[in-house]
C-alpha cells in the first residue's frame, strides 16, 4: 500500500483534513514539516495537539532539541524507517507537510531535491581544485572517480549537496541508485482571498496562544545558537521583536506577511513537481476535502 502525500501551503487545511482522513482509513500521519521536529517548538509550527495525536499516531515530530542541528539526509532516514515499519505492520501512512525539499527527497532521492545555492557557489568558485578537493574531503569518503575529482564543477556540486544534506557524499551516491518512488500526492489549494483570511486567522491564533512566551522560552534553552530553528517562520520575526526592533503590532503584520510569502513559494513549487491538485472552497469541512480524495480512489 502506497503512502498517500497530502501536501499544501501553509495554513491551507491540509493537517485538519489529514487527521480525518487517517481516522477513516485507520492509518498512521507523518509529518514532512521541517520545524515540527524541534521539542518545544508548537504554537508556531502548529504542531497537532495531544488530543490530536490521541486520535491518530504522528510520526516525526518532537525528535530532537532546538539546539540540535536537523537536517532533509537524517529525515529521509527517519521517514524510510517509518515507512517500512508501516509496512511490515499493513498500516496505510498519510505524509503531511509543505516542506518541499523533505518530500522530494523521499520522492526522488536527496540529489534531486537539493537546489543551487548562489552564495555558496560564489564562495567555492573562488577556490583551486585543491582547496575543493579538500572541503570535500572534509564530509568523507566521495566515492567520485578520477575524473571528476579533477572537475571543479563537479566538486562545487559536491560540497553543495553535502553542505545541504549533513551526509557524505559517497553514502547519497549509494541511495540514489535507489528505486524512485511512485506515491500520489495531492496538493490542497485555495483562492487567494481565502488562504490571506486564513493566515490572517492562524497569525492571531499564535499570538493569542503565546507565541511570544514561547519563543522566550525556547532562547532560554539556546534556540539562537541553531540557524535553522531561529529563522523559521513566526519565531524569527519574534526574535527581532524581543531584540528590540519594532513594536509587537510591527511584528504580527511580519509575521502575515512572511506567511503569505512563504505561500506563495509552497506552491510554486507545487506546481513545479506532478500532483494532483484539489481545489478547496472557503466553506468546505475536513471531513468534505477527506470525502472528495476518498472518493477519488487516491489512496491505493
Amino acid at each position: 500500500m502506497n503512502p498517500l502525500i497530502l501536501a499544501g501551503p501553509t495554513a491551507g487545511g491540509k493537517s485538519d483534513t489529514a487527521l480525518v482522513l487517517a481516522q477513516k482509513l485507520g492509518a498512521e500521519i507523518l509529518s514532512a514539516d521541517s520545524m515540527q521536529v524541534y521539542r518545544g517548538m508548537n504554537i508556531g509550527t502548529a504542531k497537532p495537539s495531544a488530543l490530536e495525536r490521541r486520535l491518530v499516531f504522528h510520526h516525526g515530530l518532537d525528535l530532537v532539541d532546538v539546539i540540535e542541528p536537523y537536517d532533509v539526509g537524517r529525515w529521509l532516514q527517519y521517514a524510510e524507517d517509518v515507512l517500512k515499519g508501516a509496512q511490515e505492520k499493513n498500516k496505510p501512512v498519510i505524509i503531511v507537510g509543505g516542506t518541499g525539499l523533505y518530500i522530494k527527497s523521499l520522492l526522488y532521492g536527496l540529489h534531486e531535491g537539493i537546489k543551487t545555492n548562489p552564495e555558496l557557489r560564489q564562495r567555492l568558485e573562488r577556490l583551486s581544485l585543491n582547496e575543493l578537493q579538500k572541503e570535500l574531503d572534509a564530509f568523507g569518503p566521495h566515492g567520485l572517480n578520477e575524473s571528476d575529482w579533477q572537475n571543479p564543477r563537479r566538486l562545487v556540486r559536491g560540497i553543495e549537496i553535502c553542505s545541504q544534506t549533513g551526509q557524505a557524499l559517497a553514502g547519497l551516491r549509494t541511495q540514489w541508485k535507489q528505486k524512485v518512488r511512485d506515491n500520489t500526492m495531492i496538493v490542497l489549494q485555495r483562492e487567494k482571498a481565502d488562504l490571506v483570511e486564513r493566515i490572517n486567522s492562524r497569525v492571531k491564533q499564535m499570538m493569542d496562544a503565546g507565541l511570544v512566551e514561547e519563543t522566550r522560552a525556547l532562547v532560554a534553552l539556546g534556540m539562537q545558537t541553531n540557524p535553522t530553528a531561529c529563522q523559521a517562520l513566526g519565531y524569527r520575526q519574534v526574535l527581532e521583536y524581543l531584540n528590540g526592533s519594532g513594536t509587537l503590532v510591527q511584528c504580527i503584520d511580519n509575521i502575515k506577511t512572511g506567511t503569505r510569502q512563504f505561500a506563495k513559494r509552497q506552491m510554486t513549487w507545487f506546481k513545479n513537481n506532478p500532483a494532483t491538485f484539489l481545489d478547496v472552497g472557503r466553506e468546505e469541512s475536513p471531513e468534505q476535502i477527506a470525502n472528495r480524495i476518498l472518493t477519488q480512489n487516491a489512496f491505493q
